[in-house]
């Protein structure tokens, strides 16, 4: 997931702690469906180049496109390997992979907060609510 680990890791399934083999396996189910959204659907702008004048730094960045898309323009990935993930993108569907994300954060969720022990701290304080997106509102 090129390496994105608070915008797309933290912000799906949070800084809580997981303790049981059920939160286990559904944080794993969340991961797979995420690492498919975000590297076949998510564009994402690469820095090209960066300069510095003085103190002034400018960026410059590359056309945004998906990973999926990058590794489709790479000249170092063999003809075969890009038509299994072409294969694998034909069978995808970004709307029903986020609506199966969202699914398994509230189940993430309720999971956690039906536990029999007591943690005060990861109930979210009043007028907040869950943040139950995983990486983008597009959908």
């Amino acid at each position: 997931m090129e390496q994105k680990n608070w915008s797309i890791v933290r912000k799906a399934v949070w800084y809580l702690r997981y303790d049981t083999e059920d939160e286990v396996l559904l944080m794993n189910t969340i991961y797979e469906s995420l690492r498919l959204f975000t590297n076949f659907f998510l564009p994402v702008m690469q820095l090209t180049h960066k300069t510095r004048q003085g103190a002034k730094v400018t960026r410059s960045y590359g056309a945004p496109c998906s990973p999926y898309e990058r590794v489709l323009a790479s000249p170092c990935i063999t003809e075969e390997a890009k038509e299994v993930l072409r294969a694998q993108e034909q069978h995808l569907d970004p709307v029903a992979l986020h609506d199966t994300i969202l699914e398994d954060q509230r189940h993430l969720r309720d999971l956690v907060l039906t536990r029999n022990y007591d943690q005060p701290h990861i109930i979210p304080r009043k007028g907040m609510d869950w943040q139950l997106h995983p990486v983008s509102s597009r959908f």
